[in-house]
């Protein structure tokens, strides 16, 4: 395989991976977009309900949550100023891909293949760092019949297929239920409707 071919079949895949367009759509996509998002913010109200939370619990795990999304809102801050630095770059080769097929140059496809790389390897290690600092909070707020929801909410081949049932530790199961249910981008805002919710119930029975 020469270096041209290397070169073209590299930057596609780094593309691929990073693209999140949607090329092929329908009428009715749009509506069908909202109500597939609206089957996943059901399916995290059905995992987060269980817990039944007490109001100050909701506010304490509000707090950690608002922390860690401004964290997730810097890091991606510096996302966009490395796009930014990559946009000419790559307007220069498409354009001259398509007007004259002309390969994008090994440096170019390394650059973003690099930069591609160390911002998933960035976003992996801040996931991590709040997954650990959630844990800690929720570890010391929640009770240990909570904690075992929490434990239970997914079964353990779906966290590892190679799993059997019962092979997965509790602590690291938390984990992955504060990473995919706590940490989603569309947590927060649940967490502050049903805080509101456990609130207008408590004003009702006081």
């Amino acid at each position: 395989m020469n270096m041209k071919t290397l070169a073209a079949l590299a930057l596609s895949a780094v593309l691929m991976t990073s693209a999140s367009a949607q090329i092929i759509t329908t009428t009715k996509g749009p509506k069908s977009d909202a109500t597939n998002l609206k089957i996943h913010k059901l399916d995290l109200v059905l995992k987060i309900l269980p817990l039944a939370l007490k109001k100050e619990q909701y506010k304490d795990l509000l707090l950690a949550v608002a922390k860690a999304r401004q964290k997730e809102r810097e890091l991606l801050e510096k996302e966009d100023e490395t796009l930014e630095q990559l946009d000419s770059k790559l307007t220069d080769s498409l354009d001259a891909a398509l007007t004259k097929g002309a390969y994008p140059s090994p440096e170019l496809v390394t650059e973003v293949s690099n930069k591609t790389r160390d911002s998933g390897l960035r976003r992996s290690f801040l996931m991590a760092q709040l997954t650990e600092s959630i844990y800690k909070d929720l570890t010391q707020s929640l009770n240990a019949g909570q904690i075992k929801v929490m434990a239970g909410s997914f079964d353990d081949r779906y966290i590892d297929p190679s799993a059997k049932k019962g092979d997965l530790k509790d602590d690291l199961k938390v984990r992955f239920f504060i990473t995919n249910v706590i940490l989603d981008p569309y947590s927060f805002d649940i967490l502050g409707s049903l805080e509101t919710a456990a609130t207008a119930d408590t004003t009702k029975k006081g």
